[in-house]
């Protein structure tokens, strides 16, 4: 009797462990895609069917490193091994990639002046790796309107993302013709120079004036009627004529041409108006300075 039961004990034990060690893999699935940015799993129970008794003896190899400075793997098909004392099984695991890029915070509407084209760096995406920004449509930014055109964001995998804008040309601004403002400012010194050649012939004639009134005075001493006085005043008028009969104080300018192709200086009114009017230059700026000058001048 107690023969029989070692017997017993014996057959059910080999018939125990007989039924662990026939317990085989069963895989969930031999291909397992994830998305891009997402962690592999290093868990068997994600990819065996099989007891948990069983499965704390399985090992799992191959697990992909994560890209470098990121949490996950780059976008490629990874080979996992499942180990089960001699019984391997394998699992693909393929990192795709895609989702298409994000576009952030971009307008509906931008503006460049005229002859600038559009920064297509003002355009944010956002993707978990390298974008490429383009523009689809044609723009003519020297012809002011608006535009209707598409900017396309893709990335290393080839996702797009495509986002409908327009771009406004403005106006061209107009600018200040050169020579318009040459000639106002020609203009402003020509008046200036008239006003001080009207001083100057003013201030020649006072002069001339003056002269005639000291001659007139010269002449009057000569007249017969007291001999010492008339010799004194001979000599004091003589040194007075003399002074005065063959120069003037006068204020002159001297007068030169703006325009370019002259380069001419005057030194009298009369030579200018000669120049005013034997030529069509118009513009001119005046220095004056006050000086004796011979009278043959006027």
């Amino acid at each position: 009797m107690k023969k029989f039961k070692l017997l017993l004990a014996s057959a059910l034990m080999v018939s125990f462990l007989t039924g662990c060690s026939s317990e085989k893999m069963k895989l969930k699935t031999d291909t397992l895609t994830i998305e891009y940015g997402k962690t592999v799993s290093s868990d068997v129970k994600d990819y065996l069917d099989n007891t948990d008794e069983f499965l704390k003896e399985v090992k799992i190899e191959g697990i992909p490193e994560n890209e470098s400075e990121k949490e996950y793997p780059s976008v490629g098909e990874y080979d996992l091994s499942l180990k089960y004392e001699d019984n391997v099984e394998k699992v693909k695991i393929i990192v795709k990639d895609s989702v298409a890029p994000a576009f952030k915070d971009v307008k509906d509407k931008y503006e460049v002046k005229y002859g600038d084209k559009f920064n297509i760096n003002s355009i944010k995406a956002e993707d978990l790796s390298k974008v490429d920004l383009s523009i689809v449509g044609d723009v003519d930014y020297k012809k002011a309107g608006t535009y209707k055109v598409n900017v396309v964001a893709k990335d290393e995998s080839g996702n797009e993302a495509k986002k409908e804008i327009s771009i406004v040309v403005k106006e061209e601004e107009k600018k200040e013709n050169s020579s318009s403002s040459t000639s106002s400012s020609s203009k402003k010194s020509n008046t200036s120079g008239a006003s001080s050649s009207s001083s100057s012939s003013k201030s020649s004639s006072s002069s001339s004036n003056s002269n005639k009134s000291n001659s007139s005075s010269s002449s009057t001493s000569k007249k017969p009627g007291g001999s010492g006085s008339s010799s004194s005043d001979k000599k004091t008028n003589g040194s007075s004529s003399s002074s005065h009969s063959n120069s003037i104080e006068i204020t002159i300018i001297e007068y030169k041409c703006l325009e370019p192709d002259c380069g001419k200086h005057f030194k009298t009114y009369n030579e200018l108006k000669k120049h005013q009017n034997a030529t069509s230059h118009g513009g001119y700026a005046g220095e004056s300075e006050t000086v004796d000058v011979p009278m043959d001048w006027y």
